[in-house]
């Protein structure tokens, strides 16, 4: 199995599928944790991908950067989050605990790989998937950050500056438009390399790459 084959790409998307699992169900019990119970009682407190996987975010929009030369990147369907039953660090904490749990997600495998490799039990294709784990964990983390409903960024934009929780269904339509934009023409893509490498820089420096 190697980059570019069809092998390659279901595996890319079965560990993009898993690291936003992970990021929604961090985003549902944090919340859940702070004082919200709305996602838990949704079922959201899960990794099962029915419960979180969104058609055009988890899907089309990965595809769209793997076809323009990139690394996965995409979103699950939101965890809803009532700021009215979270004091505001809990609600910041809440928001910020699906970027956060992809670069926990990202660590955990840099320590695997170098276990491993200590370990003498390195082998090419872990090596592979776990690196290309990593990856999609920086660029999620980055992604998410983004200024854009339903991503992350847009919930903190719109608590700071708009002064309520989220912004509506137009909103998500036009970011979806942007977004694949921006991916088919590789403009994304040229943006999150950077981030790409520094990563890699940060890994390298840790001996987890």
């Amino acid at each position: 199995m190697r980059p570019g084959e069809p092998a390659y790409l279901l595996a890319q998307l079965a560990l993009l599928i898993f690291s936003v699992c992970v990021h929604e169900t961090a985003h549902a019990a944090v919340a859940w944790w702070g004082g919200d119970p709305t996602a838990r009682d949704l079922g959201r407190v899960t990794l099962n991908p029915i419960a979180h996987v969104d058609p055009l975010w988890s899907l089309l929009v990965p595809a769209v950067f793997v076809a323009s030369g990139g690394h996965p990147v995409g979103a699950a369907r939101p965890v809803p989050i009532n700021p009215m039953l979270l004091s505001r660090w809990n609600y910041a904490g809440a928001v910020a605990a699906g970027p956060l749990s992809n670069v926990v997600l990202a660590l955990v495998a840099g320590m695997l790989l170098r276990v491993l490799t200590e370990l003498g039990l390195a082998a090419p294709l872990p090596d592979l998937l776990l690196r290309e784990l990593i990856l999609i964990n920086v660029g999620l983390a980055a992604f998410n950050l983004l200024p854009l409903p339903p991503l992350d960024g847009s919930s903190v934009l719109a608590a700071v500056v708009f002064r309520q929780p989220g912004l509506g269904g137009t909103a998500f339509v036009t970011s979806l438009v942007i977004l694949l934009t921006l991916s088919a023409f590789g403009i994304l893509g040229r943006v999150l390399n950077p981030v790409y490498s520094a990563a890699i820089r940060v890994f390298e420096a840790l001996g987890l790459w």
